[in-house]
């Protein structure tokens, strides 16, 4: 049995600065944006929960893979997710 993959329609976000200047909460924003939870995201990009936890969180940096993939899951530009690079 083949497991069909669902493509989720992404709305655009419109941060405002003070979202923008807390770069910490732009992948949180964006998660809640399109109604995922941390586990659901996860899936999505090969992660757990807890994972995606401390990327909202700041306390861990998410691979280049796994960076990839979120822009992905977002339709986003890399200058979107991550504003100081």
């Amino acid at each position: 049995m083949k497991k069909s993959k669902e493509r989720k329609i992404v709305k655009v976000v419109k941060l405002t600065k003070k979202q923008k200047l807390n770069k910490d909460i732009l992948l949180r924003e964006y998660r809640e944006s399109i109604g995922l939870t941390q586990s659901e995201l996860g899936q999505l990009v090969g992660v757990n929960a807890r994972t995606i936890s401390a990327y909202e969180l700041g306390t861990r940096k998410p691979s280049t893979k796994v960076a990839v993939k979120l822009l992905k899951v977002f339709n986003i530009k890399l200058q979107d997710l991550f504003p100081t690079i």
